[in-house]
């Protein structure tokens, strides 16, 4: 699950795993016979090692998944989002967040999705709900009455051909569905803060269409 610091770095990137196995030298050095002041010294040279590694990694991350923007728009939406209504959402921001703290239901765990068509068409065109039945109907499904947006997230880099529904450059910040939402009529931006915005479904949107079929 993401992990978060301060906006100050960029929000791209990955850190690979640190190098050494500290249990390992401590190991050898508590049970190989003779170890002795040398050993000690060895161990110590590790701690060293890792405790420097440790800090340059958390002084200066690649990438921040949440930061204060995130935390602001989660404390938000904690007390307007009601029980049985989802959020629209990227997995590559702080919206998860949402669901690790206060239990609130998101669409997508995943950064590129759960693999699902409901959730794969939401992520390629759900700013097109203002004209597109199939949008409107998954939407009404999963009783999506948010939606949580971070124009900086961290990058996902996508293998082509192995999401059918991304076929863009690789990384990307925005899943296409989640781009130029201010021009969605049936959206209204609640709450921005930085980078991050919230977008409330026009209520109208999530109520049965009548006869079966969606309007425009």
């Amino acid at each position: 699950m993401p992990a978060g610091s301060s906006r100050g770095t960029s929000r791209s990137g990955r850190q690979s795993g640190c190098e050494g196995d500290t249990a390992t030298a401590r190991d050898c050095c508590r049970h190989r016979p003779g170890a002795g002041t040398g050993a000690a010294r060895r161990h110590g040279g590790y701690r060293a090692t890792n405790g420097s590694a440790l800090a340059g990694r958390y002084a200066q991350p690649d990438f921040t998944r949440v930061d204060g923007d995130d935390r602001a728009a989660i404390a938000w939406m904690v007390e307007r989002v009601q029980p049985g209504e989802r959020v629209m959402n990227s997995a590559n921001d702080g919206s998860t967040y949402l669901y690790v703290y206060d239990g609130i239901p998101v669409v997508n765990v995943s950064p590129l999705g759960s693999g699902r068509p409901d959730t794969d068409t939401l992520l390629a065109r759900f700013n097109r709900l203002d004209t597109d039945q199939d949008v409107r109907r998954i939407v009404r499904d999963l009783d999506i009455r948010w939606v949580y947006v971070d124009a900086e997230a961290p990058g996902i880099g996508v293998v082509q051909g192995g999401y059918p529904w991304y076929t863009g450059p690789s990384p990307f910040t925005l899943a296409p569905g989640l781009t130029g939402l201010d021009a969605v009529t049936g959206l209204d931006r609640r709450f921005t803060s930085g980078s991050v915005s919230v977008y409330e479904v026009d209520p109208s949107l999530l109520a049965p269409a009548a006869g079966g079929v969606d309007g425009p």
